[in-house]
């Protein structure tokens, strides 16, 4: 690899509409924090030259919520058209700030016990290879997190419709390194997922970054159910 293709930028998606949760998953408590903000803080730690921050469906009232972060935030007027579309809307942001990027991770809103140290591997992993993306392996194949060269901008930038950048480590995946991450197959869609967390944590208490616990607001578990939610973008 040159050293004008080192840099990597973070792709943080957090467009989608929530159908199934009843409301924005982005802004539900975690960690005496928003779920968006943890996903924000994680992806920073990683040690990403660069956080971009695709946000769309409530994007009102999520955007004050991460303004003090370190990041771009950059809106997905399109979210409706599915993870595609943000995907898109990251990585031309990415592109257009004129970083020469080796590669992009892309990270979703809704997988918080991914800790900032296995974004940290899967971007060390990538800079020591020459294969086209090192992904996490879950639930019996690949997914994201994961780390994508800049060979496959292009085939990111074509995806459309609810298409993910799964479809990417599946076709290439003669030259995808996977590395066992686990806990990226706990992800909160409905609202039987937030309680499941939220019950990992000190006994079903939300306990803040102080050690003390702090009050959040749980869903119904009957808000929401039953929607074919293939807008639910994270």
């Amino acid at each position: 690899m040159s050293d004008s293709h080192r840099s990597i930028a973070a792709i943080v998606l957090a467009a989608g509409g929530s159908t199934r949760m009843g409301e924005p998953k982005q802004l539900l408590s975690y960690q005496g924090c928003t779920l968006i903000e943890h996903a924000i803080q994680r992806a920073i730690d990683s040690g990403c030259e660069q956080v971009y921050v695709v946000v769309g469906a409530a994007a009102s009232r999520i955007v004050p919520v991460v303004s003090s972060f370190r990041a771009h935030v950059v809106e997905n007027i399109c979210w409706q058209d599915g993870m595609s579309s943000s995907i898109r809307t990251g990585l031309e942001a990415a592109i257009a700030a004129g970083e020469r990027l080796s590669g992009v991770l892309i990270t979703l809103v809704d997988q918080p016990l991914v800790s900032s140290t296995t974004l940290r591997t899967l971007i060390e992993t990538f800079q020591k290879a020459t294969d086209l993306a090192v992904a996490s392996e879950y639930a019996g194949g690949p997914g994201v997190p994961a780390v994508f060269s800049h060979d496959l901008f292009a085939e990111l930038l074509s995806l459309r419709g609810p298409e993910g950048a799964k479809k990417l480590l599946v076709h290439h995946r003669e030259r995808v390194v996977l590395l066992p991450v686990p806990e990226a197959a706990i992800d909160v869609d409905v609202p039987a997922d937030y309680e499941s967390l939220l019950a990992r944590t000190c006994d079903g208490r939300n306990v803040g970054r102080n050690g003390n616990e702090v009050n959040v607001r749980q869903p119904r578990l009957d808000e929401g159910r039953g929607y074919d939610d293939a807008q639910d973008q994270r």
